[in-house]
């Protein structure tokens, strides 16, 4: 059987496939042979130190790309030159080292270096930033133990260490032995991927030391054996078509998922790539093996997060058009009804619905490829769980200098809740905690517990803290309103905590915003334990008897809708009671005609709209203004809405779709209210 060279690696027919494998790297690699001039990199060498790309070539002297670094402050003060020349006469003589140091962006980098016995030397460098923190938090929180411990501690970790790279430099001394294949086994032994050969008879004929590290799986001397000695036979049926697709000249990949020795479920992901010697056969097949665990948890939580926003935004808008769509609909059918119309305002009637029902169509066709949930499917479901799960996804949508603490008692807690829209509900509370610390600080802590409120209802308490700013007063006031957000344009939709606050009123609960004695944020999401009632739906309209109520005699009324189709159902409908009207298609429009023509003596608006001023602040500014206005509010959004529940402490609401009775009846109730203010 052929054996793979260095050389044969190197060949501009294997280039592509020796650097795709160095990207995969999570370090930074780059190797310069005997003439002290760059053979090979990877694009984390590149990313790490922000070279410029035309200084990072084949060919590209040591000194160059190290003037470059001086000059730009990598080594500290000094001349670069000087800097530069010791460098370059400590490479001349170059000998196996391990250090560490701080780089001028305050991140901190491990530098390991090993001599080529053909020459030249390959260098690996490693962000050790987020480790020396944790090991900083960790001597931080250790008050119980005693100096002499903890320097001991420090002490051994690291004799560990440079022991660890003892043991690497000896492994590089025994693999120089190897000529032939020196270079390869330097480089696949620091590549985060297991990378193996295999014959045509399933055995290993090499492998790098990522086994374990990769599958999770305690195995050692795989050289020998075959692959059914390692796989469990589920995992080897899955990965089986791969290597014999491979086996047979085609590269191929396999996606599976296997338990490694702690436990744990790992997603990896192999590649197949056949090797073909002179006569283009195939004696066997290259693996590159990664685990795209953390990926995919990622992936997930991105896909999960992007539908969430996606639905939220499609959605937030489809109750108010339907009930404008519908609202069109069921009056221009009354209309259509009546005997003394004539044709011509009959056919404009006909194509106003033929409008209105094919607006509704193109809204059911974009609604069609999500998930939405009309009711909550309340069902026993294990809170603790849930919890964890979504923590460890959160986890990986967070940068390194976010801590993520969870705090969940080990029983199991269960509660009757709609499981979907709980998760959904916990994410939001976390993506506002995390972007409130991104903001601020650039890092912080973000802690979630979890717990059973043993009062006279008992409830679970999901409470989120973080080390951020915290609520500002205005947020305190509004944070769980439709629209609203702090967050810069374009970067939020506030639609979060309404989300949340509409949850938790559905589900029967509470949730409490507010800020920690030590600061930062505090969001308490509580849901009774055993489950909640359906909220009764409202009928339209008050009290079925009304009392006397004034004739219209051309009274003017202002409509404001920014819908002109809806506006113009409002207009005539008001025209057919027997007033006399007027249009606005924003609120900024209805005060300005209010403000200048004293005849209006009722208007009808619309809750949502557009622009600066929307149908509620509009029906406060006309109250504060005019407070024997007679103000009617119209809105297509559900009843446990906030904007509603405020609406309703000072205004008549009329929800819609509604029919031409109830419109005449609230209309006629605000006829009579003014009636007994003028007398």
């Amino acid at each position: 059987m052929k054996r793979t060279s260095t050389a044969d690696l190197l060949r501009p027919e294997n280039q592509a496939l020796v650097e795709s494998g160095l990207n995969l790297i999570q370090q930074g690699l780059s190797i310069f042979n005997a003439d002290m001039e760059l053979v090979l990199w990877n694009r984390r060498f590149i990313d790490m130190f922000e070279l410029p790309e035309e200084i990072v070539y084949h060919g590209a002297p040591f000194r160059e790309i190290n003037l470059f670094l001086a000059k730009r402050g990598e080594y500290g003060p000094g001349d670069p030159e000087e800097l530069t020349r010791v460098r370059v006469e400590r490479a001349r003589a170059f000998q196996p080292h391990y250090f560490e140091r701080t780089r001028p962006n305050g991140r901190m980098i491990s530098v390991e270096g090993h001599p080529l016995a053909q020459g030249g030397w390959v260098t690996v460098y490693s962000d050790i930033t987020e480790t020396r923190r944790q090991e900083g938090i960790l001597k931080a929180r250790s008050d119980l133990l005693s100096d002499r411990l903890l320097q001991h501690s420090g002490k051994l970790a690291e004799t560990n260490r440079q022991l660890a790279a003892a043991n690497r430099a000896l492994q590089e001394t025994k693999n120089a032995l190897e000529a032939s294949e020196a270079r390869m086994r330097t480089i696949t032994s620091a590549m985060p991927a297991h990378i193996a050969y295999l014959d045509r008879s399933y055995v290993y004929r090499f492998t790098n030391n990522r086994f374990r590290d990769v599958m999770g799986l305690d195995r050692d001397a795989l050289i020998g054996k075959p692959v059914t000695d390692f796989f469990p036979p589920n995992i080897f049926a899955r990965v089986k078509p791969a290597i014999d697709r491979a086996l047979a000249g085609r590269t191929a990949v396999a996606e599976y998922e296997i338990e490694g020795s702690d436990g744990e479920v790992r997603s990896i992901r192999s590649t197949f790539t056949p090797e073909f010697d002179e006569d283009e056969n195939v004696p066997g097949t290259f693996v590159l093996s990664i685990d795209r665990t953390e990926e995919k948890a990622a992936t997930e939580l991105l896909v999960r997060t992007k539908r969430m926003e996606t639905t939220a935004q499609l959605t937030s808008g489809l109750a108010h058009d339907f009930s404008n769509i519908l609202t069109i609909v069921l009056v221009n059918l009354a209309r259509i009804g009546k005997a003394d119309i004539d044709d011509t305002r009959r056919q404009e009637l006909i194509r106003s619905t033929e409008r209105a029902a094919r607006r509704g169509t193109r809204i059911i066709d974009n609604l069609m490829t999500f998930l939405f949930r009309q009711r909550l499917d309340a069902k026993s479901t294990n809170v603790s769980a849930i919890l964890r799960e979504l923590v460890r996804l959160f986890r990986a949508s967070t940068s390194d200098s976010i801590e993520v603490v969870l705090d969940v008692p080990d029983r199991k807690i269960e509660a009757c809740l709609d499981e979907g829209a709980f998760q959904d509900a916990v994410l939001n509370i976390l993506f506002n905690a995390r972007d409130a610390v991104e903001s601020a600080h650039g890092g912080g802590t973000i802690t979630i517990d979890l717990e059973v409120l043993d009062a006279a209802d008992r409830h679970i308490q999901v409470r989120v803290r973080d080390t951020g700013p915290g609520f500002s007063d205005e947020a305190l006031r509004h944070g769980h309103e439709p629209f609203f957000t702090t967050k810069p344009q374009g970067k939020g939709s506030g639609l979060g905590l309404s989300m949340v606050r509409n949850f938790a009123d559905r589900s029967g609960g509470k949730l409490l915003i507010g800020n920690g004695s030590e600061g930062g944020a505090e969001v308490r999401l509580l849901v009774p334990v055993d489950g909640f009632e359906a909220t009764p739906v409202e009928e339209n309209g008050p009290a079925a008897s009304m009392p006397h109520v004034p004739p219209a005699d051309g009274v003017l009324v202002l409509v404001v809708d920014d819908d002109p189709e809806m506006r113009t159902l409002l207009r005539d409908h008001v025209a057919e009671l027997g007033y006399s009207v007027m249009e606005a298609g924003s609120g900024e429009e209805a005060k300005r005609l209010v403000d200048q023509v004293h005849d209006i003596r009722m208007v009808i608006s619309d809750i949502v709209m557009p622009g600066k001023m929307n149908g509620l602040e509009l029906a406060g500014a006309l109250r504060a203004a005019h407070p024997a206005l007679p103000i009617l509010l119209v809105s297509g959004l559900p009843p446990a809405d906030p904007a509603v529940k405020a609406a309703k402490d000072t205004f008549p609401v009329l929800r819609k779709p509604f029919t031409r009775k109830a419109f005449a009846n609230f209309v006629a109730g605000l006829r009579q209210e003014d009636s007994s203010n003028v007398t």
